[in-house]
């Protein structure tokens, strides 16, 4: 995946990046390494985090169904 086109991220259970896309950390300006570990707040601004990607991790661990959105979002 990661010589993908597509912007992927995976999330663990504590919000973490656990894998960025080559694409999704070059998208929002980063390396790849700089985004595992952290939160998406280090990325997104306050609204677009809750807005936009909150919503998804909640139904993703509250309703513990998979998630898979597409969504363009600006860091």
């Amino acid at each position: 995946m990661d010589y993908s086109l597509d912007l992927f991220a995976y999330l663990d259970k504590e919000n973490k990046y656990e894998f960025v896309s080559k694409s999704y950390s070059n998208f929002y300006g980063f390396e790849s390494k700089e985004l595992i570990g952290n939160r998406p707040q280090s990325v997104f601004d306050t609204e677009t985090y809750e807005q936009v990607i909150k919503p998804n991790l909640d139904k993703c661990w509250l309703e513990a169904v998979p998630v898979n959105y597409q969504a363009l979002a600006y860091a």
